[in-house]
C-alpha cells in the first residue's frame, strides 16, 4: 500500500471511486433512466438488462500498483484534442438550405432545448433519424433527416500539432485510447475521415456507446477498462477542466491539454518516456 506521504511527493491525484461502486459498462438502450450515468451499483443491479459484463477492478480496498507508472495507458479526448470541431459549421450549411443566417439558427436551437436533445444522443438514448427529426422541429425547418445528418456531420478538421505526440507515443509502446463524449452521426464520419490518425489508437470508447458521458465516473472506467489497466495506471488528456477533475476523481491521472508543446512536457514529468515522431 502506497502511503500519504509518498503519494504527495508523486504530486499524483489517486482520488479512488466510492467503496460501494460495483463497476459495470452501460450500453446503449434507450430505456434507461437519466440518472443512471451516475448511477451506484444497487440502483445498476435494479436495471434488468443494460449492463456488459462486471468490472475486472479489484474492489478499493486492494492494494495500490506501484509507482511511479512504469508503462501507463494514455487516454486522449476527441474534440479540440486530436480534432478541432465547431458547430457552427452545420448551421451555416443549413442556414444556406433555409436562406437564414447560421448563427441566428445556433442561438434559436440553444433557446429551444438543443443541448438537452445532444445529450441526449450523445448518451445514446435517441437515433440518429430521432435526433435529426427532431432539431428539425425546433429549428422550423423542413429538410429530410438524411439531409440534415449530412449537415451535422462536417464539423470536424484535425489537429495537425498533436500527431507527432501520438504517434511517438505508439511507436514507445504505449497503450492509446481515445476516449470522447460523441455521437452516431459524428462518430461515423471522423472514424471514416481521420483513419489514419485514429488506426494509431487500441480502443475507441465513445459515449453514445458505453450509455456515460464525461465527466460521470463510469465514462472515464470504461475508458480504463478498454485499455485494460487499473485506473491509477491510466492518464487521460482533455481540453475541459471538468472533464480532467472528472478523471481524477475515478482515480485516473489527468492533464488538461493547452497545446501540444505543454502536453508533452506533462507526459514526461508523469515519467511518460517517447520521443516526438515526425513521420
Amino acid at each position: 500500500m502506497i502511503g500519504k506521504a509518498a503519494m504527495e511527493r508523486a504530486h499524483i491525484s489517486m482520488t479512488a471511486p466510492p467503496a460501494d461502486l460495483t463497476v459495470r459498462v452501460c450500453y446503449n438502450d434507450p430505456a434507461l433512466p437519466e440518472t443512471c450515468e451516475n448511477a451506484t451499483s444497487d440502483i445498476l443491479d435494479r436495471c434488468p438488462r443494460r449492463v456488459g459484463q462486471p468490472s475486472r477492478f479489484p474492489p478499493r480496498s486492494a492494494p495500490l500498483p506501484p509507482f511511479p507508472m512504469r508503462k501507463p495507458a494514455i487516454i486522449f479526448d476527441f474534440g479540440n484534442v486530436v480534432a478541432f470541431f465547431d458547430y457552427q459549421r452545420a448551421f451555416d450549411r443549413i442556414g444556406r438550405d433555409l436562406k437564414r443566417e447560421g448563427s441566428d439558427l445556433l442561438t434559436e436551437a440553444r433557446l429551444g432545448g438543443f443541448d438537452d436533445l445532444l445529450r441526449r444522443f450523445e448518451r445514446g438514448r435517441i437515433t440518429a433519424d430521432e435526433f435529426s427529426i427532431a432539431s428539425c422541429r425546433i429549428l422550423g425547418a423542413s429538410m429530410p433527416p438524411r439531409e440534415f445528418a449530412e449537415a451535422w456531420a462536417e464539423i470536424f478538421w484535425l489537429n495537425e500539432a498533436i500527431i507527432p505526440t501520438i504517434r511517438g507515443l505508439q511507436g514507445a509502446g504505449y497503450r492509446l485510447v481515445l476516449g470522447s463524449n460523441t455521437n452516431v452521426l459524428h462518430a461515423d464520419w471522423f472514424r471514416r475521415e481521420f483513419l489514419p490518425i485514429l488506426s494509431s489508437f487500441d480502443h475507441l470508447v465513445l459515449s453514445y456507446e458505453v450509455g456515460h458521458v464525461k465527466p460521470s465516473i463510469e465514462f472515464y472506467l470504461a475508458c480504463a477498462e478498454a485499455a485494460g489497466a487499473m485506473p491509477a495506471d491510466c492518464i487521460f488528456i482533455d481540453d475541459l477542466p471538468e472533464n480532467v477533475d472528472g478523471a481524477r476523481a475515478a482515480g485516473l491521472s489527468g492533464l488538461l491539454y493547452e497545446r501540444p508543446e505543454s502536453l508533452v512536457g506533462d507526459l514526461r514529468a508523469l515519467g511518460v518516456d517517447f520521443s516526438l515522431s515526425h513521420e
